[in-house]
Protein backbone atom coordinates (compact mmCIF):
# COMPACT_ATOMS: atom_id res chain seq x y z
CA UNK A 1 0.00 0.00 0.00
CA UNK A 2 3.28 2.02 0.04
CA UNK A 3 3.95 4.61 -2.62
CA UNK A 4 6.06 7.83 -2.94
CA UNK A 5 2.35 8.81 -4.69
CA UNK A 6 0.33 7.46 -1.34
CA UNK A 7 2.83 9.55 0.88
CA UNK A 8 2.65 12.81 -0.65
CA UNK A 9 -1.13 12.19 -1.22
CA UNK A 10 -1.65 11.50 3.11
CA UNK A 11 0.53 13.90 3.80
CA UNK A 12 -1.03 16.28 2.17
CA UNK A 13 -4.41 15.23 3.38
CA UNK A 14 -3.54 15.55 7.10
CA UNK A 15 -1.79 18.94 7.05
CA UNK A 16 -4.92 20.43 4.83
CA UNK A 17 -7.90 18.80 6.63
CA UNK A 18 -5.97 19.69 10.49
CA UNK A 19 -3.01 21.46 10.28
CA UNK A 20 -1.76 18.03 12.13
CA UNK A 21 -3.19 19.85 15.45
CA UNK A 22 -6.61 19.78 15.30
CA UNK A 23 -8.31 15.98 16.81
CA UNK A 24 -12.04 17.62 16.30
CA UNK A 25 -13.16 19.18 13.24
CA UNK A 26 -13.10 23.30 13.39
CA UNK A 27 -15.49 24.67 14.00
CA UNK A 28 -18.15 22.42 14.13
CA UNK A 29 -18.39 18.74 12.48
CA UNK A 30 -18.28 15.57 12.36
CA UNK A 31 -14.45 14.78 11.44
CA UNK A 32 -11.91 13.53 13.99
CA UNK A 33 -8.71 12.77 14.26
CA UNK A 34 -5.47 13.86 12.15
CA UNK A 35 -6.90 12.77 9.48
CA UNK A 36 -10.02 14.31 10.07
CA UNK A 37 -12.24 11.30 8.71
CA UNK A 38 -16.18 10.89 9.35
CA UNK A 39 -16.93 8.29 11.71
CA UNK A 40 -19.31 6.89 8.76
CA UNK A 41 -16.12 7.11 6.75
CA UNK A 42 -14.04 4.73 9.10
CA UNK A 43 -17.23 2.58 9.28
CA UNK A 44 -17.21 1.93 6.10
CA UNK A 45 -13.15 1.30 6.10
CA UNK A 46 -14.01 -1.19 8.65
CA UNK A 47 -16.67 -2.95 6.99
CA UNK A 48 -14.29 -3.03 3.90
CA UNK A 49 -11.30 -4.43 6.30
CA UNK A 50 -13.69 -7.24 7.03
CA UNK A 51 -14.01 -8.59 3.52
CA UNK A 52 -10.20 -8.38 3.77
CA UNK A 53 -9.01 -10.34 6.81
CA UNK A 54 -5.24 -10.20 5.97
CA UNK A 55 -4.78 -6.53 5.58
CA UNK A 56 -7.01 -6.31 8.41
CA UNK A 57 -5.03 -7.74 11.13
CA UNK A 58 -1.65 -6.14 9.08
CA UNK A 59 -3.28 -3.36 10.85
CA UNK A 60 -4.71 -4.78 14.35
CA UNK A 61 -0.95 -5.84 14.68
CA UNK A 62 0.70 -2.46 13.20
CA UNK A 63 -1.44 -0.61 15.64
CA UNK A 64 -1.36 -3.64 18.81
CA UNK A 65 -4.98 -3.61 18.86
CA UNK A 66 -7.20 -7.21 19.00
CA UNK A 67 -9.88 -5.49 17.06
CA UNK A 68 -10.81 -2.19 15.77
CA UNK A 69 -12.35 0.83 17.62
CA UNK A 70 -15.90 1.19 18.21
CA UNK A 71 -16.34 4.32 19.99
CA UNK A 72 -15.09 7.41 18.24
CA UNK A 73 -13.10 8.85 21.52
CA UNK A 74 -11.23 5.54 21.24
CA UNK A 75 -10.48 5.78 17.30
CA UNK A 76 -9.78 9.37 17.88
CA UNK A 77 -6.71 8.79 20.52
CA UNK A 78 -4.89 6.16 18.03
CA UNK A 79 -2.93 7.74 15.19
CA UNK A 80 -1.36 5.55 13.83
CA UNK A 81 -4.56 3.66 13.17
CA UNK A 82 -6.12 7.04 11.85
CA UNK A 83 -2.93 7.27 8.92
CA UNK A 84 -3.98 4.00 8.48
CA UNK A 85 -7.51 4.29 8.18
CA UNK A 86 -6.85 7.28 5.49
CA UNK A 87 -5.20 5.05 3.34
CA UNK A 88 -7.52 2.37 3.38
CA UNK A 89 -10.14 4.71 2.09
CA UNK A 90 -7.85 5.79 -0.72
CA UNK A 91 -6.93 2.48 -1.24
CA UNK A 92 -10.62 1.57 -1.83
CA UNK A 93 -10.90 3.96 -4.62
CA UNK A 94 -10.63 2.20 -8.07
CA UNK A 95 -8.88 4.95 -10.08
CA UNK A 96 -4.70 5.56 -9.43
CA UNK A 97 -3.54 8.03 -7.04
CA UNK A 98 -2.39 10.35 -9.15
CA UNK A 99 1.62 10.78 -9.11
CA UNK A 100 3.45 12.95 -6.55
CA UNK A 101 4.79 15.01 -9.01
CA UNK A 102 1.70 16.75 -10.13
CA UNK A 103 0.09 18.38 -7.30
CA UNK A 104 -2.97 19.69 -9.02
CA UNK A 105 -3.95 16.26 -9.59
CA UNK A 106 -3.70 15.03 -6.56
CA UNK A 107 -5.13 18.20 -5.11
CA UNK A 108 -8.10 17.68 -7.05
CA UNK A 109 -8.24 13.37 -5.98
CA UNK A 110 -8.49 14.24 -2.38
CA UNK A 111 -10.98 17.27 -3.44
CA UNK A 112 -13.35 14.22 -4.99
CA UNK A 113 -12.60 11.69 -3.09
CA UNK A 114 -11.81 12.67 0.44
CA UNK A 115 -12.84 16.18 0.94
CA UNK A 116 -16.74 15.34 1.32
CA UNK A 117 -17.46 19.06 1.75
CA UNK A 118 -16.80 20.16 -1.21
CA UNK A 119 -18.56 23.64 -0.74
CA UNK A 120 -14.73 23.97 0.80
CA UNK A 121 -12.25 23.55 -1.66
CA UNK A 122 -9.22 23.26 -0.04
CA UNK A 123 -7.33 22.48 -3.57
CA UNK A 124 -5.24 25.87 -3.40
CA UNK A 125 -3.95 24.62 0.28
CA UNK A 126 -3.38 20.92 -0.86
CA UNK A 127 -0.94 22.32 -3.33
CA UNK A 128 1.14 25.06 -1.37
CA UNK A 129 1.83 22.35 1.21
CA UNK A 130 2.77 19.55 -1.57
CA UNK A 131 5.39 22.62 -2.67
CA UNK A 132 6.90 23.20 1.25
CA UNK A 133 7.14 19.20 1.85
CA UNK A 134 8.69 18.20 -1.73
CA UNK A 135 12.12 17.72 0.01
CA UNK A 136 11.56 16.02 3.02
CA UNK A 137 9.43 13.12 1.97
CA UNK A 138 11.30 12.10 -0.90
CA UNK A 139 14.76 12.90 0.47
CA UNK A 140 15.72 15.45 -1.40
CA UNK A 141 15.35 13.49 -4.69
CA UNK A 142 14.01 15.54 -8.00
CA UNK A 143 10.01 16.20 -7.18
Amino acid sequence: MYSLDAMYLMTCTALVESKLTHLKQLPVGPAIGLCQIEWATYLDCKRYLDTRPVLRLKILLYCERTNLPESPSTFMSDLALQVLMMRVKYWMIPEAIPTYKDSISQANYHELYYNCNHSNDKSAEFIKFAGEIGGWINHGEEV
